[in-house]
């Protein structure tokens, strides 16, 4: 039998790690990082559309979703993030080779699979597919 969890345990448990990626475009390293729950709750938000009153897709907000996610997930050695939002756009006009190479790493490090994409895409319209080799997905 396993032990019960307190939560103090739970809330003090180190459960967020840090991995490196080699990306030999930028010539060196990054740390690829998992995220909290609340991040990924925003990355998600992030990307679902706009809708209108009749609940019909009227903008999806896919801009960018590989920048958005390097910029999340890409961190130094000790975890901390090397980007902040505010770099997405520069990070998006980078080349599309290594922004997938972190996007697929990044998305098993965090448990990110087929199927949460399949289910972001059934709740968004179109997602793209960690296969693509596109850097910024068109709107």
């Amino acid at each position: 039998m396993s032990t019960a969890l307190t939560r103090d345990a739970i809330l003090g448990a180190t459960d967020l790690k840090v991995a490196p990626l080699d990306v030999p475009e930028w010539g060196g390293t990054v740390y690829l990082r998992t995220i909290t729950g609340l991040e990924r709750e925003r990355f998600e938000e992030s990307i679902s559309p706009t809708t209108d009153e009749d609940g019909k897709i009227v903008k999806k907000n896919l801009d960018f979703f590989r920048a958005r996610f390097a910029a999340m997930v890409c961190a130094d050695a000790d975890g901390n993030r090397l980007f902040t939002d505010k770099d997405i756009d520069a990070l998006g006009r980078k080349s599309a080779r290594p922004l997938e190479r972190i996007l697929k790493a990044g998305m098993g490090l965090n448990g990110m699979g087929k199927d949460d994409l399949e289910e972001l895409e059934k709740n968004s319209g179109t997602v793209p597919s960690a296969d693509s080799t596109s850097g910024s997905p068109s709107v």
